[in-house]
């Protein structure tokens, strides 16, 4: 039975693989909450207020309720499991995260070339400038754009990782899921947090239909890797198809 949870709280960023998959988890456990568009930069010190984190590296999702403050997509998903209601993401926990792994490693790579393909696409930066800043005010707010990928390629390190390393892990990672889903309709037979943390890392392969997360044109076309996209398009249709069928994500 859920219960209630009046001071149950997310904070992430609209567009992120990260924030989605915990929203996703949250929502189809049915978990109340109140969502928080995160402002880099300027909303640093309330998500460390939130956080109790005072020093180090400082990420979205969090979520926070009475039992206390969860700062990790997969943790947000079995805290979700735990206090919700609806079917089990976790069925077999160590296989869930050997595939949260996986996707993971896809969406790390992907990163690393989606991030300055941002950059460098006029369009992409636009759309990139925070949704609760004025239109007025957006291109004045376009250097924020360019700050913020700045010290996201530090944070993460992404300079350190070539294009071609990058593509063969994504690669890697999607010719397993080709295999693992030619003999099933889920990663585990049923649906679980493994399709969820699969579905979304595959943003970085080509973005899922605007109906679901809504991305402009710019940032579609730098977060499409064109050539992976070509060759596991049965994949694609496979995210397409479980998107269809399990996303729950309520409105902001």
């Amino acid at each position: 039975m859920l219960r209630p949870m009046p001071q149950a709280h997310l904070f992430g960023l609209w567009f992120s693989p990260w924030s989605l998959k915990a929203r996703w988890a949250l929502d189809h456990h049915r978990v109340p909450y109140r969502w928080h568009e995160y402002l880099p930069l300027v909303g640093a010190p309330v998500l460390r207020l939130r956080a109790r984190r005072w020093t180090g590296r400082l990420t979205v999702p969090i979520f926070s309720d009475d039992s206390g403050t969860y700062t990790d997509s997969f943790d947000i998903a079995r805290r979700a499991e735990a206090i919700g209601d609806g079917a089990k993401l976790f069925p077999d926990l160590e296989a869930v995260r050997t595939w949260n792994e996986q996707a993971e490693s896809l969406s790390v790579a992907g990163r690393a070339l989606t991030t300055p393909r941002v950059t460098a696409d006029a369009e992409a930066r636009r759309e990139n400038v925070p949704p609760a800043i004025p239109a007025a005010l957006r291109g004045l707010a376009l250097p924020l754009v360019d700050v913020g990928e700045a010290l996201l390629s530090r944070k993460y390190r992404l300079r350190e990782t070539s294009a071609e390393e990058a593509e063969a892990r994504m690669a890697a990672v999607l010719a397993d899921a080709r295999a693992a889903l030619a003999t099933a309709p889920y990663l585990l037979g049923t649906f679980s947090y493994a399709d969820v943390a699969l579905a979304m890392a595959l943003q970085f392969v080509q973005p899922v239909d605007g109906d679901y997360v809504p991305l402009g044109p710019g940032s579609r076309r730098a977060w499409t890797n064109q050539r992976l996209a070509a060759e596991f398009r049965d994949v694609l249709e496979w995210r397409d198809g479980v998107f269809a069928a399990h996303w729950a994500r309520r409105a902001a």
